[in-house]
Order: structure tokens, then C-alpha cells, then sequence
């Protein structure tokens, strides 16, 4: 069986594991439960299989939730046929700089040229987001793309010397890098993190005491960062492997 999987062709692999990772997440967020009180009051909603926050309760976070699944079909559907087509073989660093960095650039912009984000109808009623009425710094989606990015870059700038150190990974991709990281990649990290933010996001209806700021989102990001980074460093004490960081500021290979 794993002979017969190894012989695959590499955009065969490749598909199934995009593939695969989809039906994962969709079959994770599926089986999330709603608050008891959401369960009572039967308000949540369902997109195909997936659980959605209460519309009325969270007008904001359902409308960026669902704009963030189409979204999510969207660019698996283009590195489907990237990968599919192998059109990679014909990427240059600004190729894969303009791919990743083209379908990381409407989430990035949505919280301000495009607030409204999505305006469903559940049970013959629009739901209108309340975000457009709102500053910019106050938007749902606002403060989950600042969340998203900065995660984002610390998973990026450090996590993956931690790969390189103990997984022997690396990208072989033509690409233009910071700290040995392909650009390309702090983008394309944006825009697939979205889609495992709304796969784990569940509802939430209970109101905070306190508005999050975006000052709070940040050093939310930051707390979460540092945790997992610690967990990796963990394993690698306890492997005994050394951390090698040998990157420079800039850099362009391939």
C-alpha cells in the first residue's frame, strides 16, 4: 500500500494532501458543539457541515466566518489547480511571491475596503454585518486579521528554524527570504491560518466584561506565539538537537 502511494506522481500527492487536509477540517469543525444556550435557543447556523457563531449574537464574527469559508474554497480550489496543472514548475520567486501574496491581499484589505464582508440570509432574513457602521479599529475582522498576521510572521520568522533544526525540512522553492524564510510564505500563512481560525473559532455568546482592543489582540497573538515556541523549543531540549537560526535579513535563491 505505501509502495503504491510512494510510486504517485508529486501533484497526485500533493492534491491528496490538500484534499485530505480540508475534509480534516471540515470533519473537526463539524463535530464542535454550540453553548448550551445557543443549543436552547436553536439560532446557530450551518454552512454544509460546518458550525457557524449565532447571528444574532454575533452578527460580525458569522458574517466574517462565512466570507472566510467561500474564501477558503477559493484558494484551495487555485493551489488545486496550481498543483494539479504543475504550474509550479514554472514559478520564479516573484511568481510564488505574486500567487501567495495575490490570495493573502483580500483578507488583509477586507476589514477596510470591504467591511460588510458577507450578508447572508437565515430564516429569510439578511444578516447585516454591524461592522460597517463601526471605526476600523473596532471591526470583528479587524482585529482577527491583526491576530492572523502577527501569528503569522512569529510562526514564520521563528517556528520554522525549529523544522529546519529537528525536521531537516527545508524549502527548496526559488524565493525571496527574510531570516531564511521564503516571503512567499509569511503570505501564504495568512490566508490558510484564517481558515484554521474559523475551523477552531466556536460560538462564544457570552459578552466580555471589557471591549478587545486592538492593543489587547496584539499581545493576545504575541502570548500565543510565545507559548508555542516554548513547546517547541521543549522538544528540541529534550532531543538534544541544536538550534541552528543561520539566515540573514534578505535573500533571494533560485
Amino acid at each position: 500500500m505505501m509502495d503504491d502511494i510512494s510510486a504517485l506522481p508529486i501533484e497526485a500527492k500533493m492534491t491528496a494532501i490538500l484534499v485530505t487536509m480540508f475534509a480534516i477540517l471540515v470533519g473537526m469543525h463539524s463535530l464542535q458543539k454550540p453553548a448550551n444556550d445557543v443549543q436552547k435557543n436553536n439560532t446557530s447556523t450551518k454552512l454544509l457541515p460546518l458550525l457557524l457563531p449565532d447571528p444574532k449574537k454575533e452578527p460580525s464574527k458569522y458574517c466574517y466566518e462565512v466570507f472566510a469559508w467561500y474564501y477558503t474554497a477559493l484558494w484551495i480550489g487555485i493551489f488545486g489547480f496550481i498543483v494539479v496543472s504543475q504550474a509550479y514548475e514554472y514559478l520564479t520567486a516573484w511568481g510564488y511571491l505574486g500567487v501567495c501574496g495575490g490570495l493573502a491581499l483580500p483578507l488583509m484589505l477586507q476589514p477596510l475596503l470591504y467591511p460588510l464582508a458577507s450578508a447572508p440570509v437565515v430564516k429569510n432574513k439578511i444578516i447585516i454585518n454591524p461592522d460597517i457602521q463601526r471605526p476600523f479599529y473596532k471591526r470583528y475582522s479587524t482585529k482577527a486579521t491583526i491576530y492572523l498576521m502577527t501569528y503569522a510572521f512569529i510562526g514564520n520568522y521563528w517556528y520554522t528554524h525549529y523544522f529546519y533544526s529537528v525536521l531537516k525540512a527545508e524549502y527548496t522553492m526559488p524565493s525571496h527570504r527574510l531570516n531564511d524564510v521564503p516571503i512567499a510564505m509569511f503570505l501564504a500563512t495568512h490566508f490558510y491560518f484564517c481558515t484554521y481560525h474559523v475551523c477552531v473559532s466556536n460560538d462564544d455568546s457570552k459578552q466580555k466584561d471589557r471591549p478587545v482592543t486592538l492593543v489587547d489582540t496584539l499581545t493576545i497573538a504575541c502570548g500565543h506565539g510565545m507559548m508555542i515556541l516554548l513547546l517547541l523549543d521543549f522538544v528540541r531540549l529534550y532531543l538534544g538537537i541544536p538550534l541552528v537560526i543561520g539566515g540573514v535579513a534578505f535573500a533571494t535563491t533560485g
